[in-house]
């Protein structure tokens, strides 16, 4: 009897083992972006998703600036802050500073995501990607938005959304492009090329990559 508790056991720990193995970043409480982590795990498997991405602000030395995520995508290069503060944002366009539930102030994130959007576009050293940027920036859930209209159309190409709906204005995104575009915006070579110039650039500075395959 004891013996068969032992083996039921191992059994049991082996195929906990292996859960987590396969899932490491949904299933870990470390995590704070659990639930960013298990939609992002739903992406084609085309897509590119770059951790923690440090990069060098062109106009500010040796600054660097952080995004949570950078996306790879054939229909666009998602960038995305996510922010740890829940409630009510208050936010227009252009604002230097947004206000959560009336007392909290900000500094507007879209300011930090376009500079750090400047030291990608130094990195590939070549103006023509400038246009492909898609800003995300992500609340935690349940939080509600008094802002602009435009953060919430899926035209705009700078976006404010919660945590879980994260997956879903990409997949809008990805899906509105392909009806205005006859082909992919970026094509298997620039991808290429996009995804192994910041690849080696975050070895150097200690980035997290993940691949999907």
């Amino acid at each position: 009897m004891v013996l068969f508790q032992r083996i039921f056991k191992q059994k049991h720990d082996d195929k906990e083992f292996r859960q987590n193995q396969k899932h490491p970043k949904v299933v870990t409480k470390k995590n704070k972006w659990a639930v960013a982590e298990a939609q992002l795990d739903r992406l084609p498997n085309d897509f590119k998703i770059f951790r923690s991405v440090m990069m060098n602000n062109p106009d500010k030395g040796s600054r660097h600036s952080k995004l949570d995520y950078v996306i790879l995508s054939p229909y666009g290069i998602f960038t995305i802050k996510m922010n740890e503060t829940k409630g009510v944002v208050k936010a227009e366009e252009n604002q230097k500073t947004w206000t959560i539930d009336k007392h909290t102030e900000i500094p507007n994130p879209f300011i930090e995501i376009n500079q750090h959007i400047e030291g990608l576009q130094h990195l590939l050293d070549s103006p023509s990607y400038q246009d492909y940027f898609i800003s995300i920036v992500s609340f935690q859930e349940k939080s509600t938005f008094d802002i602009a209209p435009g953060f919430r159309k899926i035209a705009s190409n700078e976006l404010i959304v919660t945590e879980e709906e994260l997956l879903e204005f990409i997949h809008r995104k990805i899906f509105v492009a392909r009806f205005q575009f006859s082909v992919p915006l970026l094509n298997e070579e620039s991808l290429d090329y996009i995804y192994h110039s910041l690849k080696s650039y975050q070895n150097v500075k200690g980035s997290k990559i993940k691949e999907k395959y």
